[in-house]
């Protein structure tokens, strides 16, 4: 059993201090989408609450950068195999055995990370790309486990064409063997929903969404703002080239150097206009100069980060209905703050778009509801509190 190390509380009163082992994908400043900001903004919260956390994490390379406050420790060993796609067949075989599913290397460092921190709890994140092995070697210990859903890495490895029955009688076994020291954390209702088929009889399935930080800035007034704005990865799944076949004149926030954004940019013409990549921390300044965020995705966004930052500087989004984005746009019993439309319909893209800049009215309930929401049902304490509460229910448990 992990010894817990003391430390001095209230009233000079010594306390124990819990070890939290946090394996993720990518950690700040290295971050390819939310799930990596939402690591850090858990880890910060946790160590000032008391906890003894570690990090464990790729290499990575930044491709955005924001600074976080008081990191804990991060240990950066793991490699990332996300995005290779050998050629010939040997090379995929091994690609597919060793570096999906469980990569030597990784789960060596993870061992020996096990040993050296002694972690009372292991806290997978997104440990998308770093093969299956941090996970396997987590059901084989006896430590609680909190899995953190923010994509469909899990549900792809207990749904494999050919190897899902292999994998869910293993994960069903050591599930089993964990009783009630293992929990599920999605981040939506959709999330939860799409892992529902492939998951054991009761194991615990929380669903915790994203949360937002309000803004540090007043946004500007409505007359102060231009139209429409793209924020986000420039990729096929996000839909921007939907946005391009349609007639909207639209800022684009993102990396305009590849392929598919010049893709774009030849079937837009001078309606599209790319800024570039910002520092993430300039985000949502740079999202309260507009009036709406449009996110035409056409993947199922589990909760994305970055339709939260645009609601809470009252951009109002006009987004796809698909994934988590309808639990953002219109929670349950609440106003919507925007407008859905079909995924890959551009010309309903179009049409709603239209209509929300063509009447000041609307918009301006719109867009205050959208800050009402944020600052509401999505703050970002309300998330790293209920996360705090599902790590102290599975320690206490492991501590009886």
């Amino acid at each position: 059993m992990p010894e817990e190390v003391p430390v001095r509380g209230e009233g000079n009163r010594m306390t124990e201090r819990k070890r939290i082992l946090l394996v993720t994908n990518l950690y700040p400043p290295h971050a390819r989408g939310g799930a990596e900001w939402v690591a850090a903004d858990i880890a910060e919260y946790l160590s000032a609450a008391g906890f003894d956390l570690q990090i464990l994490t790729s290499r990575g390379t930044a491709s955005s950068a924001r600074k976080t406050s008081s990191p804990p420790k991060v240990f950066r060993l793991l490699i990332e195999r996300a995005g290779r796609r050998p050629e010939d067949f040997a090379g995929r075989l091994r690609h597919l055995i060793l570096d999906e599913y469980y990569d030597p290397v990784n789960a060596a460092f993870f061992r020996a990370t096990l040993e050296r921190f002694r972690p009372h709890l292991i806290y997978l994140n997104a440990p998308t790309g770093l093969s299956h092995a941090p996970f396997l070697l987590s059901l084989r210990t006896r430590l609680p486990l909190l899995i953190h859903l923010h994509d469909y890495w899990l549900r792809d490895f207990l749904a494999h064409r050919k190897l899902g029955f292999l994998n869910r009688s293993l994960f069903n076994r050591q599930v089993a063997r964990k009783e009630s020291r293992i929990s599920l954390v999605a981040v939506s209702e959709r999330v939860a929903e799409l892992y529902g088929p492939f998951l054991p009889p009761g194991i615990s399935l929380e669903v915790v969404p994203n949360g937002v930080r309000p803004p540090s800035m007043v946004p500007p007034k409505d007359d102060e703002r231009k139209d429409c704005l793209y924020c986000g990865r420039i990729s096929r799944a996000k839909g921007l080239h939907v946005l391009a076949s349609s007639s909207i004149r639209c800022d684009v926030l993102g990396d305009p150097n590849n392929e598919y954004a010049r893709e774009c940019q030849r079937i837009a013409g001078n309606r599209l206009h790319f800024l570039g990549r910002v520092d993430r921390c300039r985000v949502p300044e740079i999202m309260s100069r507009y009036r709406i965020l449009l996110l035409p995705s056409l993947w199922e966004e589990p909760c994305p980060l970055t339709l939260l930052e645009a609601m809470s500087v009252g951009c109002i989004p006009v987004a796809s209905r698909i994934g988590g984005i309808p639990e953002l746009v219109a929670p349950t019993g609440q106003q919507p703050c925007g407008i859905l439309v079909e995924p890959g319909d551009a010309k309903g893209l179009e049409k709603a778009a239209k209509s929300v800049l063509e009447d000041k009215a609307r918009r301006l309930r719109l867009s205050n509801q959208a800050i009402f929401l944020a600052r509401n049902h999505f703050p970002l304490n309300k998330t790293l509190q209920r996360i705090e509460t599902i790590c102290r229910r599975l320690m206490d448990f492991r501590s009886k």
